[in-house]
């Protein structure tokens, strides 16, 4: 999205709006859409992160639970590659804010258990992805 002013409000708003559509209540097709847009989101306001941080962090580690398609895990698992690759090009720059970091106390357990618990149905290939 293009930022002009008040962009911080409008980060905010864009970001409340992808993650009420991230929920375990929204659709399993509408959730792996939203967390394919908060990726986008999260490195296009990237500046606008911070606010934003806890609740996407919720969103995906939600997305990454037993029982979650693995469309939907594999997206959650998206957004913070997408994060880390986009930081990792500012870090190359020197401006990175290193939210990737901040987040893997609690993101390494969360994806470390989507890959061990892998593929219960060899028919599905999102599913097949994981492993």
């Amino acid at each position: 999205p293009q930022m002009g002013q008040g962009a911080e409000q409008e980060a905010a708003a864009v970001f409340r709006a992808i993650l009420g559509a991230c929920g375990p209540a929204a659709p399993d097709v509408l959730r792996e859409e939203a967390l394919l847009c908060l990726a986008r989101c999260a490195t296009e306001c990237y500046e606008h992160l911070a606010p934003a941080l806890d609740p996407l962090a919720r969103a995906c580690f939600d997305a990454m639970e037993e029982g979650a398609p693995a469309a939907v895990s594999i997206q959650a698992m998206e957004v913070w590659a997408e994060i880390a690759e986009y930081e990792l090009e500012l870090c190359r720059g020197g401006g990175c804010e290193s939210v990737t970091r901040r987040a893997l106390p609690m993101l390494l357990p969360s994806v470390l258990e989507v890959l061990v618990r892998g593929c219960r149905d060899p028919e599905d290939d999102d599913c097949q992805r994981l492993v």
